[in-house]
């Protein structure tokens, strides 16, 4: 796998682990209010917020998985992409120096044919 790939994967892991150290806090304090019991209407109201902001950040982690995941399919794309490029480079190199190939013994047999009219020509054949 190319080093991009790992570069963008390092970006990706530090990415998840700032999404992970913003919900932990949130998670615990989420515990600790779902603990206490009887709540008060403000303790309730926290609780609602508190595992709001959890979901918030948990459909961030989500999202961030999914968007890993869909540029490491590109990445793998675009590499076949241009390995298909490359193939397909080398393939109409190879053609062109078969056509050259071609061409000068075209132009040979031409020369060729000239000198033996010329000779038939000087030698009245």
């Amino acid at each position: 796998m190319p080093s991009h790939d790992n570069k963008s994967r390092g970006y990706f892991r530090t990415l998840h682990s700032a999404l992970l150290k913003q919900l932990r806090p949130i998670r615990a304090e989420e515990l600790a209010l779902k603990r206490k019991k009887p709540r008060t209407a403000a303790e309730e109201a926290r609780l609602e917020e508190v595992i709001a902001k959890r979901r918030e950040v948990a459909k961030n982690i989500i999202i961030l998985a999914d968007t890993e995941d869909a540029y490491l399919r590109s990445a793998k794309g675009t590499a076949a992409a241009l390995r298909d490029l490359k193939a397909a480079r080398d393939t109409a190199a190879k053609t062109t120096r078969n056509l050259n190939t071609i061409n000068e013994a075209l132009v040979t047999v031409a020369l060729m044919t000239q000198i033996i009219t010329d000779l038939a020509r000087i030698f009245g054949v």
